[in-house]
């Protein structure tokens, strides 16, 4: 008999299932946009003109991220889950610690200002 491969100890399957549901709700609510760049995202497939990014559009791919770290007590619950850019999920869970999401979300803009951080989304 197959198991399902789980990405965590404390996943059922369905989950993925079920942020990918969350995902997209966030998405939408979000117009598209990061929770912390702001920049334009994509779901599912990313655009012509995205694709024209190269790399860099792998970058801007929606994700759900978790406002307070399943690590640090946080659920799986739609009000601890917001659609961020590929970029601004993994490099927020690289500091140690990681900022609180209103703390990063400043910082992500000052280094937006500054040209120190991706440009706008594709597209």
């Amino acid at each position: 008999k197959r198991f399902p491969v789980l990405q965590n100890q404390h996943e059922a399957p369905g989950m993925a299932q079920n942020y990918k549901k969350i995902r997209l709700i966030k998405f939408h609510e979000q117009h598209g946009r990061c929770y912390y760049c702001d920049c334009e995202m994509w779901e599912g497939q990313c655009s012509s003109q995205g694709r024209k990014l190269g790399p860099e559009a792998l970058w801007y791919q929606c994700t759900a991220e978790h406002l307070t770290a399943r690590s640090d007590g946080g659920g799986n619950e739609a009000d601890n889950i917001a659609a961020a850019c590929l970029r601004c999920n993994r490099e927020r869970h690289l500091m140690r610690p990681a900022l609180e999401p209103a703390k990063y979300r400043a910082y992500v803009q000052t280094r937006m200002e500054k040209g120190e951080w991706h440009q706008p989304g594709p597209h």
